[in-house]
Parts: C-alpha cells; sequence; structure tokens
C-alpha cells in the first residue's frame, strides 16, 4: 500500500516516457526512482520524482550539444567566487559552452550601425545576427535564469529607406528585440 502513490506517478508517466527516453535511459530512470517506494508523503515523492526527472532531462539535453570547449567549460565551471566574465562576441563565446550552464547573463548588444564596428548591410540582416544570439542565450542559460539585455532605440541609418547620417526615423530595437525574445522562447 506504501507505495501505490508512486506506482501511479510511474503508470500515467509510462507512456510519455518510454517516447522520451531510450530503453535503457527509461531502466536507469526507474532504477534511480525506485526509492520513491518507501515514502509515503505525496508531496515528498512528487518533489523528489520532480527533481530526478528533470536532472535526467538536462542531462539528455546537454549531451546532444557536443561541441562544447573544454577549456571554456573548465573554466566555467571552476569552483572559485562564481563570477566569470567573458570578453569577445558573444555568439562565439557561447557556441562552445554546454547548454544550460549559465546562471546570470548580461550583455549590451552591438547597436546597429551606430558604431563603426558594428555595420551591418540592412536592419534584416542585423535583426538576423542578433536572432541567432539570442538562441543560444536561450540554449546556453539553466532554466528559469536571468538574461539582462540592454538596448536602447536609434535613430535612422537603418539602410532600408534612407542612407543619410541625421535623418527622421527612429528605429525601435527595444520592439524588435521583444519580438525575438518571443521567438527564441519557443524554440527547443
Amino acid at each position: 500500500m506504501k507505495d501505490s502513490y508512486f506506482n501511479t506517478i510511474v503508470s500515467i508517466s509510462y507512456p510519455y516516457l518510454e517516447e522520451t527516453f531510450s530503453k535503457g535511459r527509461l531502466v536507469e530512470l526507474l532504477e534511480k526512482t525506485e526509492y520513491l517506494k518507501n515514502y509515503s508523503d505525496k508531496e515528498e515523492i512528487i518533489e523528489e520524482w520532480t527533481r530526478i526527472y528533470i536532472d535526467f532531462v538536462k542531462k539528455d539535453y546537454q549531451n546532444e550539444y557536443k561541441i562544447a570547449d573544454s577549456k571554456l567549460v573548465e573554466f566555467l565551471d571552476k569552483k572559485d567566487d562564481g563570477v566569470k566574465i567573458i570578453w569577445g562576441n558573444c555568439f562565439d563565446a557561447m557556441q562552445k559552452m554546454k547548454s544550460e550552464s549559465i546562471h546570470l547573463m548580461v550583455t549590451s548588444p552591438p547597436y546597429y550601425n551606430a558604431r563603426e564596428y558594428s555595420q551591418w548591410k540592412n536592419l534584416n540582416d542585423y535583426l538576423n545576427d542578433m536572432r541567432l544570439i539570442v538562441r543560444e542565450a536561450y540554449r546556453v542559460l539553466d532554466n528559469h535564469r536571468v538574461f539582462v539585455f540592454n538596448v536602447g532605440d536609434i535613430f535612422d541609418n537603418d539602410n532600408i529607406t534612407t542612407q543619410s547620417t541625421w535623418g527622421k526615423r527612429r528605429i525601435p530595437l527595444g520592439a524588435y528585440f521583444t519580438k525575438i525574445f518571443e521567438e527564441g522562447c519557443r524554440i527547443v
């Protein structure tokens, strides 16, 4: 009678678990959670089952991404004060990171054609590059973590309707990025 609630969770979840995990991983999950049969508190069973299940899914998800750079991963995983700063192209750096390995990310992306070092042919090319960066950020951020993205509007130079240095158009980058973040959250 003691293990009936655990058995209920497993029996209800089983079709989904079979679809989600390989046979070996499913056996591993069930063996790892078997001790929950001895628990009588439903809340405790649910909490432990959820924690173990999330760890399994996360591990499988991380194992899908095979191009992480071992030196960068070692630097990020090193146990010290916990604060790490990476200086450079964020897209290139994130591509070298493990999935769901970052707890906080703070960035100020290049403002479209606002500086000599950040020039694009047109606004669409810029937004496509930023979309790639947001998707990588979504991949490397751990679940329920924070991404601080500092961006403001710029004026003119969108190279779509004007080539002037001082123009009359305002480009609402914040609005474009809101849309990109909404799209990014549906990926994965």
